[in-house]
């Protein structure tokens, strides 16, 4: 949306609170605030922190959804600042470890999404 703001705004977006289930994610908006729903302005190869956690260790997967509502020109990349690596999520998933006892592997600065047209 191109009248968004890059930070939180209680009129356009859904501040993520949290809940029971083991595992979370967020994005995080430009004035830090963790997000369910993040309305932006689109701009070429903007990028997106998420804050992604589990209440246990274990394998984990990011996979698309609604793939079809994306238009075909459009490439989501997520990027794993720990393991620096990336993997445009249209053609495939990705899986990752998390362990509570190594705070790199978890949180905000872990990963981060990378939108090209």
């Amino acid at each position: 949306k191109k009248a968004s703001s890059a930070n939180g705004d209680a009129m356009e977006d859904g501040k993520y609170l949290a809940g029971n289930g083991q595992v979370s994610l967020a994005s995080i908006s430009g004035d830090g605030t963790d997000l369910a729903t993040n309305s932006l302005p689109y701009s070429p190869g903007m990028h997106v922190d998420l804050d992604a956690n589990a209440k246990s260790d274990g394998a984990y997967k990011f996979d698309l959804s609604f793939q079809i509502k994306i238009p075909s020109d459009v490439h989501i990349w997520l990027k794993d600042n720990l393991l620096k690596d990336s993997v445009d999520m249209r053609i495939s998933d990705y899986s990752f470890n998390i362990s509570r006892a190594d705070a790199t592997t978890f949180g905000s600065k872990r990963f981060e999404l990378i939108i090209q047209r």
